[in-house]
């Protein structure tokens, strides 16, 4: 099957006097563009523009006549043409069909084999084949010793990654994260944010255990003090208080009152005084 094309002949250039009509008319525009109408004349200037237009109009009438005219035999043959090629759409489609499903077929087969060959290579139990994956892979192109040699330098840059983080030594948060980007850079960052956030807090829990210890120290001594003082006054108003015991007081002898400013020891002092003086004392009334 193959196109023949009978002899024919091109349609020729359409003469016409275009030199002689265009240096006419460009003559006769470069005049109009040059007057002024006035009242008096703007008759003239309504019939000076309805002749122009009407040249106009007869040119490009006849424009749209002979490009017709000459369009007709191409536009018959373009038809004619469109109508074999609507033809042949359905056997294309057709065998488009079926080569598609074996080109399907063949990409599945490789795709089966490059997995196999995946699982049979030896590298860290937590890569798959989506880490090393490309549609690329599945291109007549790609060989599989090529694909092999891609999954190799891969598995190998991995496992070079993993003795670099157990040389550093690299925490849990370093290599779960790792595992996840396969890039030890972000590794090694969040790592080091997982440790700030974990050093900031145990500071503030030290801080404020110290805070409560000095808060309990201090109030134990409050305390203490506070016990001492009242210890000490209960002691110094027992001294105070405490009569003598003496056989019989002198006849001249009665009860006085006075204060005194002392402290507890001075009080303890006085008390012994009076009692080796036989005095007596008592509460005030």
């Amino acid at each position: 099957m193959e196109l023949k094309i009978e002899q024919y002949t091109p349609a020729t250039a359409i003469q016409f006097n275009y030199a002689e009509l265009k240096q006419e008319l460009q003559e006769k525009a470069d005049m109009y563009a040059s007057i002024v109408y006035t009242a008096e004349t703007v008759k003239d200037a309504k019939a000076d523009r309805a002749k122009l237009k009407s040249l106009q109009k007869t040119l490009n009438d006849e424009r749209i006549r002979r490009e017709r005219e000459f369009m007709e035999p191409f536009n018959e043959f373009k038809a004619q043409i469109n109508e074999i090629i609507r033809i042949i759409d359905t056997p294309v489609m057709t065998i488009d069909t079926q080569v598609k499903a074996f080109e399907d077929a063949e990409k599945e087969q490789k795709r089966a084999d490059v997995i196999a060959l995946w699982d049979s290579l030896d590298k860290p139990d937590f890569l798959t084949i989506d880490n090393v994956w490309t549609d690329r892979f599945l291109n007549k192109t790609a060989t599989m010793s090529g694909i092999q040699s891609d999954m190799e330098t891969f598995i190998n840059r991995v496992k070079m990654d993993l003795a670099t983080l157990a040389n550093i030594p690299a925490d849990d948060v370093a290599i779960d994260t790792y595992k996840r980007t396969l890039n030890v850079a972000s590794a090694l960052e969040e790592s080091n944010r997982i440790r700030k956030i974990q050093e900031a807090a145990e500071a503030r829990k030290r801080a404020e255990a110290e805070r409560a210890a000095e808060e309990a120290a201090r109030n134990a001594a409050v305390t203490a003090q506070q016990a001492a003082e009242a210890q000490e006054q209960t002691a110094a108003e027992e001294t105070v208080t405490e009569a003598p015991q003496i056989d019989s007081a002198p006849i001249s002898a009665k009860w006085m009152k006075f204060e005194a400013y002392m402290t507890i020891e001075q009080a303890i002092v006085l008390r012994d005084f009076c009692k080796a003086n036989g005095i007596e004392l008592r509460r005030p009334q």
